[in-house]
Protein backbone atom coordinates (compact mmCIF):
# COMPACT_ATOMS: atom_id res chain seq x y z
CA UNK A 1 0.00 0.00 0.00
CA UNK A 2 1.14 3.61 -0.86
CA UNK A 3 1.12 6.82 0.52
CA UNK A 4 -1.96 7.66 -2.13
CA UNK A 5 -3.80 4.95 -0.61
CA UNK A 6 -3.35 5.89 3.13
CA UNK A 7 -6.53 8.12 4.33
CA UNK A 8 -6.68 11.75 4.91
CA UNK A 9 -6.50 13.01 7.89
CA UNK A 10 -9.53 14.93 9.50
CA UNK A 11 -7.89 16.91 11.52
CA UNK A 12 -6.27 19.36 9.21
CA UNK A 13 -7.66 21.58 6.10
CA UNK A 14 -5.42 20.22 3.91
CA UNK A 15 -4.98 17.01 2.16
CA UNK A 16 -2.43 15.65 4.73
CA UNK A 17 -2.17 11.67 4.60
CA UNK A 18 -1.79 9.41 7.27
CA UNK A 19 1.07 6.50 8.14
CA UNK A 20 0.17 3.08 8.44
CA UNK A 21 1.90 2.00 12.19
CA UNK A 22 0.34 -1.60 12.40
CA UNK A 23 -2.28 -3.97 10.94
CA UNK A 24 -3.92 -6.12 13.69
CA UNK A 25 -6.02 -9.23 13.24
CA UNK A 26 -8.81 -11.49 14.73
CA UNK A 27 -8.93 -15.11 15.55
CA UNK A 28 -12.41 -14.71 14.84
CA UNK A 29 -12.38 -13.62 11.03
CA UNK A 30 -9.68 -14.10 9.48
CA UNK A 31 -10.21 -12.73 6.11
CA UNK A 32 -10.19 -9.33 7.95
CA UNK A 33 -7.01 -6.91 9.51
CA UNK A 34 -7.20 -3.74 11.08
CA UNK A 35 -4.94 -0.92 9.83
CA UNK A 36 -3.78 1.34 12.19
CA UNK A 37 -2.96 5.13 11.06
CA UNK A 38 -1.72 7.94 12.73
CA UNK A 39 -1.16 11.45 11.04
CA UNK A 40 2.36 12.39 11.15
CA UNK A 41 1.83 16.42 11.72
CA UNK A 42 -0.64 15.64 14.71
CA UNK A 43 -0.84 12.08 15.83
CA UNK A 44 -4.20 11.50 15.30
CA UNK A 45 -4.66 8.26 14.95
CA UNK A 46 -7.24 6.26 12.86
CA UNK A 47 -8.34 2.29 12.31
CA UNK A 48 -9.89 1.27 9.25
CA UNK A 49 -10.87 -2.33 8.23
CA UNK A 50 -8.63 -4.09 5.44
CA UNK A 51 -9.51 -7.35 3.38
CA UNK A 52 -7.11 -9.87 3.04
CA UNK A 53 -8.70 -11.88 0.60
CA UNK A 54 -7.15 -11.87 -3.13
CA UNK A 55 -9.19 -11.12 -5.77
CA UNK A 56 -9.61 -14.77 -7.75
CA UNK A 57 -9.30 -14.73 -11.54
CA UNK A 58 -12.01 -15.39 -13.66
CA UNK A 59 -11.89 -17.99 -16.93
CA UNK A 60 -9.72 -16.65 -19.61
CA UNK A 61 -7.47 -14.61 -17.39
CA UNK A 62 -4.75 -17.63 -16.76
CA UNK A 63 -1.93 -14.74 -18.37
CA UNK A 64 -0.73 -17.55 -20.69
CA UNK A 65 -0.20 -16.35 -24.14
Amino acid sequence: MGTEDAPVCQQHAGEVRMSLRTLHSDVSAPQQVLAAYACPECGSERRLPMSTEVPRKGPGTSGAA
